[in-house]
């Protein structure tokens, strides 16, 4: 996988566990608009879209994304400095391809007992 696909895949598997962001969404009044429909399981896209738009909206603000960057940012500088060096980077990465290994083995142990 060439570097900027493997850099766009990481990106996006990086944002997936974002859902404790879901908690502190801002509250919308459910008379002004209705609920989004609950689903019982979601999977695949649907889930990550899920936890990108915890609120049911149907988009994301620029500022809203920007702001999963920063926090994603935050997290992989692990020293604090303003600054992902390589080693960050390698060590975020690495703990990215564990859980994506972990997530692919609960699936697959999912769907055997199906």
């Amino acid at each position: 996988m060439n570097t900027a696909m493997k850099l766009l895949a990481m990106g996006m598997v990086s944002l997936l566990p974002l859902s404790a962001l879901a908690a502190d969404a801002p509250k919308t009044d459910s008379a002004a608009k209705p609920a989004a429909p609950v689903a019982t399981e979601l999977h695949g896209f649907d889930k990550y879209w899920s936890m990108m738009d915890p609120t049911g909206k149907g988009f994301l603000t620029r500022d809203e994304w920007l702001a999963r960057a920063a926090d994603r940012f935050k997290e992989i500088d692990t020293n604090a400095d303003g600054k992902i060096s390589k080693d960050e980077m390698k060590a975020y990465d690495d703990k990215m391809m564990q859980h994506r290994k972990e997530m692919a083995a609960q699936f697959k142990k999912k769907n055997q007992k199906n």
